[in-house]
């Protein structure tokens, strides 16, 4: 017990203590100013059959709590993945006698608590609204706070655990982790999107539960639930999430996750393999493998890079773009398949998909702070430097995308592919780049840009 509670405090108090907490609740509190809009500001929250909610304290707090476990909990993961706690001393703790469950309880409650607090701060700034949105006898904390910590906690208590196992194996810190964190945040959406095409809704099926506390607000049937937008018409509901919270299904299904979220630290603890340092062993068949085609990725990749010898800079970030060599051979494979395939459904989000994770890694790769301040040194200034390796992805999105637009060209459907090829090259190469050197990290440029690759997908 003396385990976990001196590696909860010291979780907690290393989130506390970093200015990247106070910077995610400023903002926050910032943005429920736009969360719970006024009655004239054109769009809503929350809008169920095609009907505004009724406001009310406890209303409030449930527009609160599903945007906070609907859109929040990707931002959560990226600062418990790039905030303060980025940095462990793991040297330490992976030799350290005091047993591996107290740890990874005390550092997951201790992110979990942590994004409790930024909850709480977002419940002061939409109590701060219900006197500009209610009558002052109609205001009423306690349903605020209910409603908003009954959706959003259990969703957060799972957001750290689900990063708490992602960093038990070290193959998993990294971009396969991110992409996991991508799959089960969109899975997790799906699903409670399903709910109401059953005649009964199973609220233990919504992870994030938006959908189960907006099934139990009301006794109508439940036709359309639309997160943001604005209704067509001028209608409106009367959601009662104060009683309907009080469900014991209700309330054994919020209990449930945060159970199976907690349960996430345990497993965590259980699965967990320390890092090692690499040691250099005789190559297997795979390994030779990979190693044959790295090398021929990397003479494939040196013509381009050959292109750019009069301008040193942007060969250098062209060269660390083309990382690893095989990689460069799935990419070159799928660019000479745009002569045969189609660009919308194949090409497009297939290269797309892979230069997300070269972009991501180039943006940050200069930006931990020693080597930011070694690279302030070199001749050309900064933004030089991030215009030169934005025009580095730029110059690689459009030469991959040559065959594709040339199969195009022969199609007659120029116009619609260069638009496309244009906009996802400046998106790669200005969110990608800016992102990373401006958070210091790939999470961030890398889900918001898979988030982007899914929803162009599906256009």
């Amino acid at each position: 017990m003396d385990s976990f509670r001196l590696f909860f405090v010291q979780q907690f108090w290393r989130h506390l203590r970093h200015p990247a907490i106070w910077v995610v609740i400023v903002l926050t509190m910032i943005g429920a100013r736009f969360f719970i809009p006024l009655p004239n500001d054109g769009y809503v929250t929350l809008s169920i059959n095609n009907a505004y909610p009724v406001p009310s304290s406890g209303v409030i707090g449930l527009q609160l709590g599903i945007i906070s476990a609907l859109l929040l909990t990707p931002l959560a993961y990226i600062y418990l993945k790039a905030g303060p706690t980025r940095i462990q001393p793991w040297q330490i703790e992976d030799v350290t006698p005091s047993r591996r469950l107290a740890l990874n309880l005390g550092q997951g409650f201790g992110d979990a608590a942590a994004l409790f607090f930024v909850l709480f701060w977002i419940g002061i700034a939409g109590l701060v609204l219900c006197f500009f949105r209610l009558p002052i006898s109609e205001i009423n904390p306690a349903h605020l706070f209910l409603t908003l910590f009954l959706v959003a906690g259990p969703a957060m208590v799972m957001v750290a655990g689900i990063k708490r196992l992602l960093g038990a194996r070290p193959w998993l810190k990294g971009a396969w982790g991110d992409v996991l964190f991508f799959i089960f945040w969109m899975t997790g959406n799906v699903v409670a999107a399903m709910l109401f095409d059953t005649e009964t809704v199973k609220l233990g099926r919504d992870i994030f539960g938006f959908a189960a506390s907006v099934a139990v607000s009301t006794d109508e049937t439940i036709t359309a639930l639309v997160v943001g937008g604005s209704p067509s018409e001028e209608q409106y509901i009367t959601l009662d999430p104060v009683s309907g919270f009080g469900r014991p299904d209700f309330l054994m299904a919020r209990f449930q996750w945060f159970a199976v979220g907690v349960g996430l630290f345990v497993l965590a603890a259980l699965i967990y393999a320390p890092r090692r340092p690499k040691v250099v062993r005789k190559a297997g068949l795979r390994q030779q493998a990979f190693s044959g085609l790295d090398r021929i990725g990397d003479k494939v990749s040196g013509f381009l890079v050959d292109l750019l010898d009069m301008w040193p800079v942007l060969a250098s970030n062209m060269r660390q773009l083309l990382k690893p060599g095989w990689l460069i051979l799935l990419l070159m494979a799928l660019s000479l398949a745009g002569f045969f395939l189609p660009f919308r459904k194949v090409i497009g989000p297939g290269i797309f998909l892979i230069l997300i994770f070269l972009t991501s890694r180039l943006g940050a790769a200069w930006e931990e702070r020693h080597l930011r301040q070694l690279r302030s040194t070199l001749p050309m200034a900064l933004p030089a430097q991030a215009l030169c390796s934005g025009l580095a992805v730029f110059s690689l999105c459009v030469f991959l995308f040559v065959p594709a637009l040339i199969s195009s060209g022969w199609s007659g459907a120029i116009q619609t592919t260069t638009l496309e090829v244009v906009v996802i090259a400046l998106i790669l190469s200005v969110i990608g780049i800016g992102l990373g050197m401006l958070t210091r990290s790939t999470t961030f440029a890398r889900l918001f840009l898979l988030g982007i690759w899914y929803a162009y997908l599906n256009l």
